[in-house]
């Protein structure tokens, strides 16, 4: 429960909000000031049912919220009964009410007590709407820059409990209508996700081709392009081959998937690449959102796994030439490896963190 995580409207309503109101920091300091003042072991229990009521609630009235309960000045009532336990019995809600209050320099922002006795409060709509309006603004830019990479894009499907909000749908529809011709929502968009996820597990041939989320590449030992020397020459780590009677580069981000790539279930993907030692050793897996990357130790790469190598016996630099192919499944990666010159089989075992 310590390390509890909070996203988008939610976050910034919890931030902004609800823990300015209860004296928080954050999320954990309400943690240490609940847990010190129920010491058993079984309140830890209690508080993980109670704070995912009261995340429900939020939800609800993120998701309820619309123009008409804006412009009508609705309020929202949410029971904040668990803050009540980290205070002591002298506090009265008023007070924590009336000082927020005090700060709010909008009076359509204000909040009131529906329920002194639990710890009820009611909260304008206007107030979560001005949250969504911001994240709408950042949806948009996401999937505005989608559009512009592929261009070929004219219908959006809308999935997510999120998108049962009639603002959020609207707002959307609004900042996308000059590239997007046709907006598609199923009735229960909150159960689309999960449906589509027993579908798959029932029958992963369901889904035959997605869009890749990140670049996806191996860190490799590369040819130097001439056309740009200097830039390897510069930051990486680069060597003669004698064989081949040409300066190579190590630490090099060989890609397999580039973001945004149309991906096909079972798709193989093969590369030349060099192994880094021998016999033995550990090939990288990286991800990351640049489209080109060059060098794996730049700036917002991620190593997420890599694939550990028996060649078999010791090989000389310039025998270590092989060929390594990544099999896309419908949840997973597999991997394999040979030499490019003997076609024998290099043992290789992929592994996520």
């Amino acid at each position: 429960m310590k390390k509890k995580v909070l996203k988008g409207v939610n976050k910034l309503f919890f931030e902004d909000i609800i823990f300015k109101i209860f004296d928080c920091r954050d999320y954990n300091t309400f943690y240490n000031k609940y847990i010190k003042l129920n010491e058993k072991v079984e309140e830890e229990g209690i508080l993980f049912s109670d704070w995912h009521e009261l995340e429900r609630q939020v939800m609800d009235f993120k998701e309820g919220t619309n123009l008409e309960k804006i412009n009508e000045n609705e309020y929202y009532p949410i029971n904040f009964g668990l803050f009540k336990d980290i205070f002591n019995n002298n506090t009265d809600i008023n007070i924590l009410v009336d000082k927020y209050n005090k700060n709010c320099d909008n009076d359509e922002l204000k909040i009131k007590i529906k329920s002194k006795k639990r710890w009820v409060i009611e909260f304008p709509h206007k107030i979560i709407y001005n949250y969504i309006k911001e994240q709408v603004n950042s949806i948009s830019k996401i999937i505005d820059n989608i559009l512009n990479f592929d261009k070929g894009i004219k219908s959006l499907i809308l999935i997510g409990g999120y998108c049962s909000n009639k603002v959020l749908i609207s707002e959307i529809k609004n900042q996308l209508s000059n590239k997007i011709s046709y907006f598609l929502k199923p009735s229960n968009p909150c159960l689309s996700i999960m449906e589509g996820a027993v579908l798959f597990g029932f029958n992963p041939n369901k889904i035959i081709q997605r869009k890749a989320k990140y670049t996806i590449g191996l860190n490799s030992i590369d040819p130097i392009d001439l056309s740009q020397e200097d830039v390897y020459s510069k930051n990486g780590k680069i060597f003669y081959n004698e064989e081949k009677k040409a300066w190579y580069c190590k630490d090099c981000f060989l890609t397999f998937i580039k973001i945004n790539e149309n991906i096909e279930l079972g798709q193989e993907i093969t590369k030349t690449l060099y192994l880094p030692s021998p016999r033995y050793g550990k090939i990288i897996l990286y991800k990351t959102l640049k489209i080109n990357p060059i060098f794996v130790y730049e700036d917002n790469i991620e190593e997420i796994g890599g694939f550990d190598f028996d060649a078999g016996k010791d090989y000389p630099i310039e025998e270590r030439e092989c060929t390594v192919t990544l099999r896309i499944g419908g949840t997973f990666f597999d991997v394999k490896a040979k030499h490019l010159k003997s076609g024998k089989a290099i043992k290789a075992k992929l592994d996520f963190y």
